[in-house]
């Protein structure tokens, strides 16, 4: 039920998503996404709000 991008098995946090990784959390049809940091890339939430705003 929700996208975390670990990127590394090895890895002891997900990775931040930004906006290069929005594709990747649209198809993945998942209701719910982490890690996300505002002042790295706030650019990725305004694109999930419209595409859950608008429905695209």
């Amino acid at each position: 039920m929700r996208y975390i991008d670990w990127g590394d098995v090895n890895a002891y946090h997900p990775r931040i998503l930004e906006k290069q990784d929005f594709e990747k959390i649209r198809q993945s049809e998942k209701l719910f996404a982490r890690k996300f940091n505002t002042s790295k890339d706030s650019d990725v939430l305004d694109m999930i709000d419209k595409m859950i705003l608008f429905n695209k």
